[in-house]
This record gives structure tokens, C-alpha cells and sequence, in this order.
């Protein structure tokens, strides 16, 4: 009997510490916007470990590449799931696109996949920085 209590109290212990985390996706540029709800770990790393399982199945069922990740919450449309992944307000998003070749002798073209958020070192953002 106190086993079997021991392993319930570890399993509601568990169950405490895990977070429903809903969330919509555009895994690739052309695929339509995929609505998920993840049960996150509290204090958990970006890799999101507690929910490697579903991210798995959900990229064979969706016929997704499995050599990167397209499904993490921190990949979502919109605010971020989490509250410290929320976007930060003023900064320039997809600042490349449209833009022809720099110029620069000898410079390498790099390719970035998805949408990424610029802001210049000096730029005032609000969040964590002292004005100047």
C-alpha cells in the first residue's frame, strides 16, 4: 500500500509541474498555420524535452523534415507561448527580404528559414537595457 502511494504522490508531483502550453505553428513558409498543445514542464530548457515524443509524431504525421526542429513553442506565430519569449514592440522584422546582393567582394550569402526580429546592439528596446 505505501508503495503504491508513494508512486501516486510521484505521479500528482508530476502532474503539478507540467503546464498546458497551446500554441499556433507555420512549420515551413507554405504550410497552413497548425494549432498545438504541448504539457510543459515548469523551469524547462528551450529544447522542450518534455514534449520531444508529440513533436516527433506530429512531424511524421505532417510529413516534416526531421533534421531541425519546426515545432517548438518558441517558433510560434503571434506572442510566443511563454511570457519571456513574448516579442519585444519597435523591433524590425524580416529586414532582408526583398533585398538584392550586398556587394561585398568575396562576402557568403547565408540562408535563414523562417521570420527573425533585428534590432541594432545600440537600439533601444526597453527590456533589460539602461537608457542612454
Amino acid at each position: 500500500v505505501s508503495k503504491a502511494m508513494a508512486t501516486a504522490a510521484t505521479d500528482a508531483a508530476a502532474a503539478a509541474s507540467l503546464r498546458p502550453t497551446a500554441c499556433v505553428l507555420r512549420p515551413t513558409p507554405h504550410a497552413p498555420p497548425v494549432c498545438v498543445v504541448y504539457l510543459l514542464r515548469d523551469k524547462e530548457d528551450e529544447s522542450e524535452p518534455s514534449c520531444l515524443q508529440q513533436r516527433e509524431a506530429l512531424h511524421a504525421r505532417l510529413c516534416l523534415p526531421n533534421d531541425r526542429p519546426l515545432l517548438r513553442t518558441s517558433f510560434a506565430l503571434g506572442v510566443a507561448a511563454r511570457g519571456s519569449d513574448a516579442r519585444i514592440p519597435g523591433l524590425l522584422r524580416n529586414v532582408h527580404v526583398g533585398l538584392g546582393a550586398s556587394g561585398v567582394k568575396q562576402g557568403t550569402p547565408a540562408l535563414v528559414q523562417g521570420s527573425y526580429e533585428y534590432y541594432h546592439y545600440l537600439q533601444w528596446t526597453g527590456h533589460g537595457q539602461l537608457p542612454k
